[in-house]
């Protein structure tokens, strides 16, 4: 609409009703989309689209070096099969692009550019401000880089390691300062953030939520209405199974490889998520508010691929491993 009322010559509110800006990934490729022709349906979705389709070729082809084939394999089969990714590519919201620019930066951690990574923080938080919970996901990710590729090497450079770590943790610092100023500001909520700290039921709500977010039961249910408790259960049951089962036997046999990125990224995620937790509580876990929660799918699905790999060390173990990503 306001893209429409620009190209018209009327009045254009440059902010949401949230009083944030616009997100210019979005909205700028949509104003060139509309300047071809005719308003039509299939531009309003054409930038989120297109943000979707370009996760898979990045996924498998930039991501091989820091994950090997077989790792980029299961990365690229779990963004093109997890449900949430499929909605929010043909949406077209504000945080539709979350997914892209959460997983440049993971790539650019992975691959210990920390000025690349800060500015694709920047670019995430110009999508969405609760994008600023990536941020511990990036660093702590970065942690575990650094402590792999000291062991992997034989001699280990201590300063080399403090200044990426240092260039990044203070790129995501002042990108989160500056970007402070331009969102509105908040009324002080500690009370708030001292009850969630305390109630366990609110924790136990927020993490059964997540896994949610990942099975696709919250996006099922906005679509097509609420589901029956036992096909909610079954699938909260099946995924947290396979989390864990992954978790234990992955980062046991990462980190005796000498390998501490997965155990990084999970310490990370769930810093990430405990901050968004006590920031907004569960609103951004439920049906319809999912883009308050995106930027810790394509984390969660980048551990989930680590630990895959990790697990799956022999070939009839990836042969099992790729027939389950396929089913």
């Amino acid at each position: 609409m306001q893209v429409q009322a620009l190209l018209a010559g009327g009045k254009v509110q440059f902010t949401t009703p949230t009083g944030l800006l616009p997100n210019p990934i979005h909205s700028l490729p949509l104003l060139a989309l509309h300047l071809t022709g005719e308003p039509e349906f299939w531009k309003l979705r054409a930038p989120a689209c297109l943000s979707g389709l370009l996760l898979l070729p990045l996924a498998y082809f930039l991501f091989r070096r820091p994950l090997g084939d077989y790792g980029a394999w299961c990365f690229l089969a779990l963004l093109a099969g997890l449900p949430i990714l499929i909605a929010y590519s043909r949406f077209g919201w504000d945080a539709s692009q979350t997914p892209l620019t959460s997983l440049l930066c993971l790539l650019f951690v992975l691959n210990r550019r920390p000025i690349a990574a800060t500015f694709g923080f920047a670019a995430a938080l110009m999508v969405h401000p609760t994008n600023v919970f990536l941020a511990p996901i990036l660093l702590c990710l970065a942690v575990g880089v650094e402590l792999s590729a000291d062991c992997s090497s034989a001699r280990p450079t201590l300063s080399s390691t403090l200044v990426r770590l240092g260039a990044l943790a203070s790129g995501l610092a002042f990108t989160t300062a500056c970007f402070s100023l331009i969102v509105p500001s908040q009324q002080d909520r500690a009370g708030q953030w001292v009850r969630r700290l305390e109630s366990f039921e609110g924790w136990w709500s927020f993490f059964t939520l997540y896994g949610r977010l990942l099975s696709g039961a919250t996006i099922q249910e906005y679509i097509v209405g609420p589901l029956s408790p036992a096909n909610v259960i079954r699938r909260d049951v099946l995924l947290w199974t396979i989390v864990g089962l992954l978790t234990l036997a992955g980062v046991r046999r990462s980190i005796r490889n000498r390998d501490c990125r997965c155990a990084g990224l999970i310490v990370g995620i769930f810093l990430g998520a405990s901050g968004s937790y006590l920031a907004a509580g569960t609103d951004g876990m439920v049906a319809g508010f999912e883009r308050y929660s995106m930027f810790l799918v394509v984390p969660s699905l980048l551990a989930l691929a680590m630990l895959l790999d990790a697990v799956c060390e022999t070939r009839r173990l990836r042969a099992v491993g790729g027939t389950m990503l396929l089913a």
